[in-house]
């Protein structure tokens, strides 16, 4: 290890005392809980219909990826039953994604 071990208390003390502050960025609000998101999946994929070969079923996300010039979307397909990434799109458009899903399937 290097360096002096020493507070946070005093990180924060000395930093002010420099006139040097952190850079927080906000946090990135969930607009759905997590629980009606497993609800949903599993009324989806119950014991019935679940894939017993590659193909059958085909999951895809999208998810928005704060950088410092803009969103990046990031978009993906995945195998079901193998459990493969299919194919992935990465795009700095969100109308993009609807060409991913045409792609793989």
């Amino acid at each position: 290890m290097q360096g002096d071990q020493c507070s946070l208390g005093r990180v924060k003390r000395l930093m002010r005392a420099a006139g040097l502050y952190a850079i927080s960025s906000r946090k990135y609000k969930v607009k759905q809980e997590k629980s009606e998101i497993t609800e949903t999946r599993n009324l989806l994929l119950n014991e019935d219909n679940r894939p017993t070969a590659i193909n059958q079923v085909w999951h895809s996300d999208i998810t928005y990826v704060p950088t410092d010039e803009g969103w990046l979307y990031l978009a993906g397909v995945m195998d079901s039953f193998s459990k493969y990434l299919a194919g992935y799109s990465r795009a700095i458009s969100r109308a993009y994604h609807a060409v991913i899903i045409k792609r793989y399937c």
